[in-house]
């Protein structure tokens, strides 16, 4: 009979297993499909956030933000002119005025909900705002950079993304589990300077192999491999310390349950959202001055 240990780890091994495969697959399809699933991890992903949040006693607009979401994506797929994208310049005057009109909308929910409710908490209703509007920008806009990278880069630097924070996070876990003794940060306790700085080197070094070597990038010099590697295993490991902050503050330990082993959605793409930006606009910066 296997015990609860053993289970755990054939249900967190079969999960990812599943998901690596997936996740590659459509990668390297691109288009429709691996947009749809970037907008369907996206609205898990919002989903968890708001399960979160709402344990702090914060009032979610989930439809209206969850519409928003969607209509953001749907904008980033739609720039398929490389063109649009000169001097880094991702916005159109149409997605502009959209995003402009959604903001005031949104801001407005304090002054009609004073009108209808006088009794209500008006620094709460605001406070509500502003986490439901971070939502939609923390998931809807910083992870559909993915959408760009793949949409404008191709496969090959998705992968890459994607494997460089794989490895980090196995060097990361491996070296904090057994070397770490030095806390990194008191909102997540078991996270060890060791592990956070064996995440880094790993990142870099995974940096330099895949775009130099295994994937033989044109426009990256060992210099860009380093720099961009540094990027990644800093603002990566900031994702997740992030993403903890919001389960510590809400007392959850997993923000879902949808991945069986894993947790949640966010518990295994918190990374992904604050590096993919950071990537995106790397390789922007890279090909204007090319």
């Amino acid at each position: 009979m296997l015990n609860l240990i053993q289970i755990n780890f054939f249900k967190r091994f079969i999960t990812a297993i599943l998901g690596v495969i997936i996740l590659l697959f459509l990668i390297k399809i691109g288009s429709v499909p691996f947009f749809l699933l970037i907008m369907i991890i996206s609205i898990f992903l919002l989903y968890e956030y708001f399960s979160l949040i709402s344990k702090m006693k914060i009032q979610c607009y989930k439809f209206l933000c969850l519409s928003f979401l969607v209509f953001m994506q749907i904008f980033f797929f739609l720039q398929n002119d490389s063109s649009k994208f000169n001097n880094l310049n991702i916005s159109s005057n149409i997605f502009t005025i959209i995003l402009t009109l959604f903001s005031i909308f949104i801001l407005s929910f304090p002054i009609l909900f004073s009108f209808f409710h006088k009794n209500s908490d008006i620094k709460l209703i605001f406070l509500s705002i502003i986490s439901n509007i971070f939502g939609v920008f923390y998931i809807g806009w910083m992870f559909s950079h993915l959408i760009l990278i793949r949409e404008f880069y191709g496969k090959e630097l998705t992968y890459t993304l994607f494997f460089i924070i794989w490895v980090m996070d196995t060097f990361a876990y491996i070296f904090g589990s057994k070397f770490g003794k030095t806390k990194f940060t008191k909102i997540s306790p078991n996270k060890s300077i060791e592990g956070a700085l064996a995440g880094l080197i790993s990142a870099i070094f995974s940096s330099i192999i895949l775009h130099n070597f295994i994937f033989k990038i044109n426009s990256f010099s060992i210099i860009n491999s380093i720099v961009i590697g540094f990027l990644i295993g800093i603002f990566a490991q900031v994702g997740d310390i992030f993403e903890s902050l919001i389960k510590r503050i809400s007392g959850e330990k997993d923000s879902g349950m949808f991945l069986p082993g894993h947790g949640g959605f966010l518990d295994r793409f918190d990374s992904i959202i604050f590096s993919a930006p950071i990537y995106f606009y790397f390789l922007v910066i890279l090909k204007t001055i090319k």
